[in-house]
């Protein structure tokens, strides 16, 4: 198994960034995406929902498949099929920090590469990089909201 961790201590409330990160379909603070459909589930709690997400430097776009919603931990929980990444996995936390702001975390989990040509530490550092990123743009988001 391979994880990848990104995290940020954002300075604002928890509630503020939830209300960002819960709405899964909706990523209009995330600059590389130039469009995300939802393509919604028949199940009440949202299972089974697809954020399609395209960006410019990619050919095709990325399903991103919701799992579940934990409000009550704002957790978040999805996975990616059809990547390099075999069983990829993924999960959004937001916790307060005791010291302020707001510990917001992505942890993701692969089993294997399966691509010819990548590694699973190539695939680490693009995903960490990623996330990292999206992070900093959350950030920015609820500063500006």
């Amino acid at each position: 198994m391979h994880e990848i961790i990104a995290q940020k201590n954002i300075k604002a409330p928890l509630a503020m960034i939830w209300a960002l990160v819960e709405d899964f379909s909706n990523l209009d603070w995330y600059s590389p995406a130039t469009k995300v459909e939802k393509i919604a589930s028949n199940n009440p709690d949202r299972k089974g929902e697809i954020r399609r997400i395209h960006m410019a430097n990619m050919p095709e776009p990325v399903d991103e498949v919701l799992d579940r919603i934990d409000s009550d931990n704002h957790s978040i929980y999805y996975h990616i099929p059809g990547t390099p990444m075999a069983n990829y996995q993924v999960c959004v936390s937001l916790t307060d920090d005791p010291d302020g702001g707001v510990n917001a975390k992505w942890h993701a989990s692969f089993t294997e590469i399966t691509v010819e040509g990548l590694t699973p530490e190539m695939m680490i550092s693009i995903m960490e990089d990623t996330y990292s990123n999206m992070l900093e743009e959350i950030s920015q988001a609820v500063q500006a909201g």
